[in-house]
């Protein structure tokens, strides 16, 4: 799994950066819908799985931030999460903001 964290405006060249590679790449980045279409279909060129994602909340202490996630591994990356202070919230559904009908 890549985690991607960075300024929104570095989202789609850290994307654009990944060799090819058969895991998941994690964009939690703040970046507008159209950004993170853009930044998926990047990915999975690449050959990854593509899950976005989106911190709500200040860095983890006694009560950590939110990490929401979507995607077909959003579940499976939410599990990596059990026993630190993030608290991930999943839904297996692609987000219609990166994945339109």
């Amino acid at each position: 799994m890549i985690l991607s964290i960075c300024p929104p405006h570095a989202a789609l060249e850290v994307a654009a950066a990944l060799p090819p590679f058969d895991g998941v790449f994690v964009d939690a980045n703040a970046i507008a819908p159209e950004t993170a279409r853009r930044v998926g279909e990047t990915v999975e060129a690449c050959g990854a799985s593509f899950v976005d994602g989106g911190i709500v909340g200040a860095p983890p202490t006694r009560s950590g931030p939110r990490l929401f996630l979507s995607g077909t591994d959003a579940l499976r990356i939410a599990e990596l999460f059990a026993g630190t202070a993030v608290q991930p919230r999943a839904s297996s559904q692609a987000c219609r903001a990166t994945h339109p009908p």
